[in-house]
């Protein structure tokens, strides 16, 4: 919910609030090895989390000359977190049915994730924009954002018993994570031509990092289970993109983008990091018909956490270079119909993201990585009524 309020002194402003509430409760059953139903509950993976937010924010514009705009806001967020069966056991073999409450002090000393976890979190930003020409401005943003662990980071109790490797452990005291960036960049429209270009820094207090247990100061157990904890980390990168139009029918865009990744408590990588990468287009425009290609490209990706044993395992794998060509062809010329077809990886090449969603799939804490789907054929069909 969120209002504007339009200052005499040229300033605009928007204030509001809004609120937030997530439960996640999941428990996981086990079966006879020789299959059959599941029937022994194993763990309780969610034990009845309860995450609720309540954020006030108000922003404001105000130009300062003909040239310089300034804008400004400032948020604050009120976070109330619980888990009511933290002390639940699973009915397992005794020996090995630990609560949700047993694990996280058995790896942080801590048997409070029963109790209710309150955070008091402010963030704000301030940009001053300048216009260089009519067409192009210049800006520089100083902000800090903040960012609450979520059920998973927090609570997930996954117990795999004498298999250490596969626990899953939450850490109920996580302190938020605290973003402190400052980003310089130019943007410029010039009709026929228009480009955008950033660079940026962030240093980041208390990052919520997921590792494995190694014996790190504030984890206990050194055993290679998953495990989270704070750390103090550095990133910094840079996004470009530029497009042109060749004259009448035929255009271009182009984009590159690169971040690098630092934990500074550990001078290690942090894991999940994409490489350089960017995107070049072609395509042809005319009347009711457009056609073009896209080639998409990453470099390598040598900076990896790739090792249970030794850093948090979070990548599979160093990550080869690669590149695809995509083909497109699109016909708008029947009333509210399109109709669009087109060869994505043409040349049927073997890659995978570094950045990998199979990296979180919530039963399974090993990473692992995917290819994407070969050379595709598709079609399209839209219709609007």
């Amino acid at each position: 919910m969120s209002g504007e309020i339009n200052a005499s002194n040229g300033a605009a402003w928007t204030i509001g609030t809004d609120y937030m509430k997530n439960n996640r409760d999941a428990k996981r059953y086990s079966g006879p090895p020789t299959g059959g139903t599941p029937t022994n509950l194993q763990s309780i993976l969610w034990p009845d989390v309860d995450l609720a937010q309540t954020g006030l924010f108000a922003e404001m514009t105000r130009p300062l000359s003909a040239r310089d705009v300034l804008t400004t806001g400032l948020r604050y967020d009120y976070v109330d977190t619980s888990a009511g069966r933290a002390n639940q056991n699973a009915n397992v073999t005794p020996a090995l049915s630990r609560s949700p409450n047993e694990l996280y002090n058995l790896y942080y000393g801590t048997g409070e994730g029963d109790d209710d976890h309150t955070e008091n979190n402010i963030g704000g930003f301030l940009t001053l924009e300048h216009a260089l020409t009519p067409d192009s401005i210049v800006y520089a943003t100083l902000s800090r954002s903040v960012r609450t662990a979520d059920a998973t980071e927090r609570f997930i109790a996954s117990d795999n018993g004498p298999n250490t490797s596969q626990h899953w452990v939450g850490n109920p005291d996580l302190d938020p994570e605290a973003h402190h960036q400052l980003e310089l960049g130019y943007t410029r429209d010039a009709g026929f031509w228009d480009t955008a270009a950033s660079v940026y820094y962030n240093d980041v207090s208390d990052n919520i990092l997921r590792d494995r247990a190694h014996d790190q100061k504030g984890i206990l157990q050194d055993d290679n289970a998953s495990i989270y904890r704070n750390v103090d980390a550095q990133l910094y990168g840079f996004e470009i993109e530029a497009g042109i139009r060749w004259g009448s029918y035929w255009s271009s865009r182009a984009t590159l983008a690169y971040v690098h990744a630092e934990n500074t408590d550990d001078d290690r990588p942090i894991a999940q990091m994409p490489p350089l990468g960017g995107t070049v287009s072609l395509e042809y425009t005319r009347a009711d018909w457009n056609v073009g290609g896209m080639v998409r490209a990453d470099r390598r990706q040598n900076r990896v956490e790739d090792d249970i044993f030794t850093d948090s395992g979070q990548d599979a794998d160093k990550t080869p270079g690669w590149y695809t060509l995509d083909l497109f062809g699109r016909y708008e010329g029947v009333k509210n119909v399109s109709i669009g077809a087109g060869i994505n990886n043409v040349f049927d090449r073997a890659y995978a993201y570094h950045v990998n969603a199979a990296n979180s799939d919530p039963f399974n804490p090993s990473a692992v990585q995917v290819n994407e789907p070969g050379r595709a054929y598709w079609v399209q069909l839209n219709a609007t009524f």
